[in-house]
């Protein structure tokens, strides 16, 4: 039971961990760009943020794109960002 356990502990903690990463994120574009959104509108993945949005909401996000990067890369320790897509 204890080998059971921890692979689900390592598997918890790792979606814990995406989980904060992503509301972070979304708080960065919300104080940058003024958009809200929700935490299945963003995935992160190879250095990449992926944004599932309206067009209009994706164009403020670019508009502010190397501040948010840059926050987001001083601020996430275990997380870096170097493209918005």
């Amino acid at each position: 039971m204890k080998n059971i356990a921890g692979f689900f502990g390592k598997h918890t903690n790792r979606a814990i961990s995406e989980v904060k990463n992503r509301i972070f994120v979304i708080e960065i574009i919300k104080k940058y760009a003024g958009a809200e959104l929700n935490i299945e509108d963003i995935a992160i993945s190879s250095g990449n943020l992926r944004i599932s949005s309206s067009s209009a909401v994706k164009s403020e996000i670019f508009i502010k794109k190397t501040q948010i990067l840059k926050e987001i890369n001083q601020k996430i320790n275990n997380l870096k960002i170097i493209n918005i897509i």
